[in-house]
């Protein structure tokens, strides 16, 4: 009913998993709603994600239904609900055309759950972070083999293959075309980025060495509270705005990659 109404419509459903519990004696299902929100010039689209229970009696009839939300510790209509559905409101967004990504968990610790979806980057390795743009930004600006601009896709992606502490490191944008120019630079490489699992979380503050270390640590803290089991020693970073960008309105993310979808 909210999901077609004067106040919401639907903008996308996801059903990702189905099982049977055992314990519960139930029928489980894990989902992902969007809905748009009417009543806001700017209609924000409100992301939600959870779980639904359904018992069944001895002729196979759902007896029961009870959605769990991830977002939310007390699942009645609460002050936390209303607070939750505000947020998502005025959820910050980066404003420009995104890599695809599909929403797995928004939890109520803080961080999402996201499946990043395979894509064709533009990648190169780095030293200095701003040495590392300025040879991408050549790619994208037209200094490839078709002599002409490449749409890029945010955000850009720092990626530390084995741990931020190691000196291996690159960096790569999304490219939004399926048959892209080869590169004529040997520093750039243009290939697919497979799909990965992620633990996110969203954060203001620029991303030094200092702060790297820290939120690692902390989405680690959030990963294990939650029982989940972490991929590897890769840590990437998802840098959304320029590094100059106020701080009220930069936008970056660390991702942990997740042995499962969750």
């Amino acid at each position: 009913m909210l999901a077609n109404s004067p106040i919401m419509s639907m903008d996308f459903f996801k059903l990702h998993d189905i099982w049977i519990d055992p314990k519960k004696e139930a029928v489980m299902t894990r989902w992902t709603l969007n809905l748009k929100f009417k009543l806001l010039p700017w209609k924000p689209v409100l992301r939600f994600t959870g779980t639904s229970e359904y018992g069944l009696d001895d002729d196979l009839l759902v007896n029961r239904h009870i959605d769990t939300w991830d977002s939310i510790n007390k699942q009645t209509f609460s002050f936390e609900a209303v607070a939750d559905l505000v947020s998502e409101m005025f959820r910050k967004d980066s404003g420009s055309a995104d890599v695809g990504s599909m929403l797995l968990r928004r939890d109520v610790l803080g961080f999402e759950v996201r499946k990043v979806t395979d894509g064709i980057v533009a990648k190169c390795p780095y030293t200095n972070r701003g040495d590392g743009m300025d040879v991408l930004d050549r790619y994208f600006n037209g200094i490839n083999e078709k002599a002409r601009p490449v749409f890029r896709l945010a955000p850009l992606i720092l990626n530390f293959p084995e741990g931020i502490r190691s000196e291996r490191k690159s960096m790569y944008s999304y490219i939004a075309e399926k048959k892209p120019p080869r590169s004529t630079s040997e520093k750039v490489k243009v290939e697919v980025c497979r799909s990965l699992t992620v633990a996110v979380f969203t954060f203001p503050d620029p991303i030094t060495p200092q702060n790297a270390a820290m939120f690692e640590k902390y989405l680690m803290s959030l990963i294990k509270k939650r029982g989940y089991d972490r991929l590897s020693d890769q840590v990437l970073f998802a840098q959304y705005t320029p590094v100059y960008t106020l701080p009220w309105l930069r936008k970056n993310e660390i991702w942990i990659p997740l042995a499962n979808d969750y």
